[in-house]
């Protein structure tokens, strides 16, 4: 049995439905329709981006402008354990607010 939760993108569902909403005699029954819809993936989620930013990497911090280096990210993909050059504790932080630095 697969218990893994099934989502769709919301934003998907909305414009395909205002595509179709002005000509409702021609889609047919608008349950089936969304139904079929779903059944065929048109309202899956996109695959979420690989995060560039990896253990190893030299990397700025945008907000603090301070220069780490990333020892470890996060389970859910979305931190990185960084140990700053400028004296900072070593933290996690977003990815978002990090740039890798060459």
């Amino acid at each position: 049995m697969n218990n893994q939760v099934k989502l769709i993108d919301a934003d998907k569902l909305r414009i395909w439905l205002a595509k179709r909403m002005h000509h409702p005699r021609i889609y047919g029954d608008p349950f089936k329709c969304v139904l079929d819809a779903m059944l065929n993936g048109e309202f899956d989620p996109d695959t979420p981006p690989v995060p560039t930013i990896k253990p190893g990497d030299k990397v700025y911090h945008k907000r603090f402008k301070a220069q780490g280096k990333v020892k470890k990210i996060s389970a859910s993909g979305k931190r990185a354990y960084v140990v700053w050059f400028d004296g900072y504790v070593p933290s996690y932080v977003s990815l978002d607010s990090l740039e890798v630095v060459e």
